[in-house]
């Protein structure tokens, strides 16, 4: 059973004619929508579906869809061939288009763009002036907001955030509690990756050698090492046991990503 109707009111919005809608009956989640609230406007019935709702002056249109349970809020504006589902809420002045996909329990508010084939999902929270574009995805419950923009194929995921005018760009990951909140670039670098080890060595990753500290050793050599060997190369205690995997995982990656974990202190797996 369809759960809105239209109320006969029409607007133009750039050449579009939309519709406002009226609740037919009672919508549970969250925000509650009671039987008879009037709604917000859409191009077409496609536009909205199952227990989705567009509120006040939300505006969904072209081939853009939201359903199940999401919620579009305030003047937000969902269209081109976006998908907007699940528990998302889209307020205030967010805007989701081209075939940007949005769900989960993510948030996207203030005047934050999704757009290209981005994707946020999770409990992930885009707001302020963000941008994300491009094939990035945000997810887990981590969030951008302020002027940042996360692009290309950057993922940022876990409990980290991007801040202020940071931009992550390229096969960049940033995960964990990392928190970039400098007006600065990271971009993901094929030549070495540099992480920092518990134990507060630095070791940097090459397609051919492993340095830490001042001691150069070649990817087989890191591969095989025991920790009698790590102690005679005077390596952090328990290399073996404990960060060796840590590299390991450096090197597995090192040709495709440049990771960002942590805080801005260092690059740490």
């Amino acid at each position: 059973m369809k759960h809105y109707k239209f109320t006969g009111e029409i607007k133009s919005h750039n050449g579009i004619i939309l519709k406002q809608i009226q609740a037919t009956r009672y919508l549970s989640s969250e925000p509650e929508v009671m039987e008879g609230d009037i709604g917000g406007w859409i191009e077409k019935e496609n536009n909205l579906s199952d227990n989705a709702w567009a509120s006040e002056n939300a505006k969904v249109y072209g081939d853009a869809r939201v359903y199940k349970n999401a919620r579009i809020l305030d003047n937000a504006q969902i269209f081109g061939s976006a998908w907007v589902r699940d528990n998302v809420q889209v307020s205030e002045d967010a805007k989701i288009y081209e075939h940007a996909e949005i769900t989960g329990d993510a948030e996207i508010y203030g005047k934050a763009q999704v757009y290209g084939e981005a994707q946020v999902y999770g409990r992930a929270k885009v707001s302020g002036h963000a941008w994300i574009f491009g094939k990035a995805r945000i997810y887990g419950d981590a969030g951008a907001s302020g002027h940042a923009w996360i692009y290309e194929k950057a993922r940022v995921f876990g409990s980290a955030w991007v801040r202020e005018y940071a931009h992550v760009l390229g096969k960049t990951y940033v995960f964990g509690d990392a928190d970039i909140s400098e007006d600065i670039e990271i971009k993901h670098d094929l030549e070495f990756l540099w992480i920092t080890l518990p134990s507060f060595h630095t070791a940097t990753i090459t397609k051919k050698y492993v340095f830490i500290g001042c001691k150069t050793f070649t990817i087989k050599e890191i591969q095989s090492m025991t920790e009698e060997e790590a102690i005679k190369h005077e390596l952090p205690e328990n290399f073996a046991n404990e960060y060796k995997a840590m590299i390991l995982n450096g090197i597995e990656i090192i040709e495709s990503v440049f990771l960002f974990k942590g805080d801005n202190n260092g690059h740490k797996i």
